[in-house]
Parts: C-alpha cells; sequence; structure tokens
C-alpha cells in the first residue's frame, strides 16, 4: 500500500467538486441540516454500469453528470473515490501503487423510475443520494472498503485581511462584458472559470471559493470569515517561477498567489494546524471490463 498524494484531479472533476457539498471535511463542521421534508424513500442503484480500461496515455479526464447518471473518461481510482465520498483526493491514502497508472472509463445510468425519484428530492438528499449509488458502484465493482481517520494536518484559517475586504457583492443587474449568461442573455450567478493562474467567479459563496483553494493549495480551509452573501471573484497570480531563468522571474511582474488572494480580495490564509477527516483506503481491486 502506498500513501502517496493523489494525482490531482481534472479541472471538470475541480469545478464539479465545487457545486456539490462535502460530507468530509474539517472533523469540528457539523453537516447542514435539511431543511425540506423531501428524503429518498429507499435505497437507489444505478440500473447499468460500464467500465472499461482506458490506454490512451492522455492526460485529459472528463467528469460529466446528467440526471440520468454518470459518465467518466480517463479517471483514475483516486478521483473516483473523491467524487463519491465528497473528499479530496490529497486525503486519501492507502492507495495500491496499481491505482498510480491504471485509468478507467466508466459510464452509470439510473432506471427511468429512479430518476424521477432523484428528481423529487431536494439539492440535499438528490447529491446525498447520488453520491450513495456512487460508493456503492466502487463497493461493488471495484470491491472498495474505506474507514474515516482524524488526523492533525496543516490548515489554512481564512480570515478578512486588516485592509478590509475587497469582494464586490453580486449584483444581477450589473452586466460585464465577460460574465457567465444564460440562455435568456442575463448574468447568472454560481458560475466559476478557472485557469493554471486565475480563477473567476459570478455570485458564488465562501464555500465555492475556499473549495478552489483546497485543490489548488492542497489543504484544507476553514472560513473565518463570517460572510455569508454571493460575491464577485476575480483574482489573477503568477504562475511558479522558474528559478533556474533569473531574468524570466525579474520580468514576471504578476503577484504571488498568497499575495494577490490579499491585495485582490481583502482575504488572508493564516496558517495552522486542526483535525481533518481522511479517507483510509481498507481495500480495493482491479475492477472485471464490461
Amino acid at each position: 500500500m502506498s500513501n502517496r498524494r493523489a494525482p490531482s484531479i481534472g479541472l471538470a472533476a475541480v469545478l464539479l467538486a465545487c457545486l456539490l457539498a462535502s460530507p468530509l471535511g474539517m472533523h469540528a463542521q457539523p453537516a447542514a441540516s435539511a431543511t425540506t421534508t423531501a428524503q429518498p424513500t429507499a435505497a437507489l442503484a444505478y440500473d447499468v454500469v460500464s467500465i472499461k480500461r482506458n490506454n490512451s496515455g492522455s492526460a485529459n479526464v472528463r467528469f460529466m453528470v446528467s440526471e440520468s447518471g454518470i459518465n467518466l473518461t480517463n479517471t483514475d481510482a483516486a478521483n473516483l473515490i473523491a467524487a463519491a465520498y465528497g473528499i479530496k483526493p490529497d486525503l486519501i491514502s492507502g492507495l495500491p501503487h496499481w491505482t498510480d497508472s491504471a485509468r478507467f472509463d466508466v459510464e452509470a445510468k439510473m432506471s427511468p423510475d429512479d430518476v424521477d425519484a432523484v428528481k423529487k428530492l431536494d439539492m440535499q438528499h438528490r447529491e446525498a443520494a447520488r453520491k450513495a449509488m456512487q460508493q456503492a458502484l466502487l463497493a461493488d465493482r471495484f470491491k472498495l472498503k474505506t474507514h474515516i481517520e482524524v488526523k492533525q494536518l496543516p490548515i489554512y484559517d481564512l480570515v478578512i485581511a486588516k485592509g478590509g475586504l475587497k469582494l464586490k457583492e453580486y449584483d444581477p443587474a450589473v452586466s460585464h462584458p465577460d460574465a457567465f449568461k444564460g440562455p435568456d442573455g442575463k448574468p447568472m450567478s454560481g458560475m466559476t472559470r478557472a485557469s493554471p493562474t486565475s480563477f473567476s467567479g459570478q455570485g458564488i459563496s465562501i464555500s465555492a471559493l475556499t473549495n478552489f483553494m483546497e485543490y489548488h493549495l492542497h489543504r484544507t480551509i476553514v472560513d473565518k470569515t463570517g460572510l455569508t452573501g454571493k460575491y464577485d471573484v476575480n483574482l489573477t497570480w503568477a504562475p511558479d517561477r522558474d528559478t533556474s531563468d533569473p531574468a524570466a522571474a525579474a520580468a514576471d511582474t504578476a503577484p504571488s498567489f498568497f499575495t494577490a488572494f490579499e491585495e485582490e480580495l481583502g482575504l488572508k490564509l493564516q496558517p495552522g494546524k486542526g483535525p481533518v477527516d481522511t479517507l483510509v483506503v481498507d481495500q480495493i481491486e482491479q475492477p472485471s471490463e464490461n
């Protein structure tokens, strides 16, 4: 068994994870309570599942979620587990060495009756049902067994910087040239866009911002800002500098990630340590293809 960090998740999966609620994370944070009575009345399961090895050697990963199921291309076991359990790949340990290189195409579909049942759920129970189905798929086809282990790990506390908050409250009446727009041409909230040196969000919560930061920094973020609104975020920073080329480093005038975060958003990341839920893999096997 290896305790290596799981390979970084592809951009599509990063954006997906920013939209889904995570059941694991800082040990001291309780799960949100349901606000409606819509709940699944019986265990749901995928009706049809196809798993095939992907030997393309490509670095591209696709993670698509639809009303009827999931379609994953060129994904590895770490990212399959991360999506199913709502946990960052960095917090998964115990994966055997074959998971470093094995890639899979996975397609899973629900029956029409189960699709209708999921549509009737509120958002919280809908995402919980989808994760439960993915976990059942992993248990059935990969023989996956896991347990949660709390560890004291490096974290960041997110606080408002001394210079004051610089985030702008989201205003749907204000149109921006590069805004995400719906079919009706109006700006859409809750949308994000990311690159290796930039992140932008339109009408997003602080939790959506911290989700992105956790993937970028590979560390759990604890929100201590007290901010509850929706915000427009535009953040740009310098790439990791090549110290072997002083001329290139000198010519790069963009700030580092941490400097940009404070100067452009008015937020600060303070390093510390805290209890974090991690997922330990006790058993996993290579699945048979079909």
